[in-house]
């Protein structure tokens, strides 16, 4: 899956797409990071999301179900 392909999985699969903000596409060739309703997140070709905290990656509680929404 494209970086663009991620996006458009985002912006159409979220709950109030509106407040997806700071998409960056370029940063990394496989993946994208977003932040939702002020929570930044990591969405990877794979399908694998991960709350980004600080230079860290996390797997939340909210990030495993941002995961399964976005499959």
């Amino acid at each position: 899956m494209t970086n663009d392909e991620l996006v458009e999985r985002v912006i159409g699969r979220m709950p109030y797409p509106t407040q997806v903000c700071k998409l960056d596409t370029t940063s990394e060739k496989s993946a994208i990071r977003f932040t939702w309703r002020g929570t930044r997140y990591r969405l990877s070709e794979s399908g694998g999301v991960e709350e980004v905290q600080g230079a860290m990656l996390a797997g939340t509680d909210s990030a495993i179900l941002l995961e399964a929404l976005l499959r």
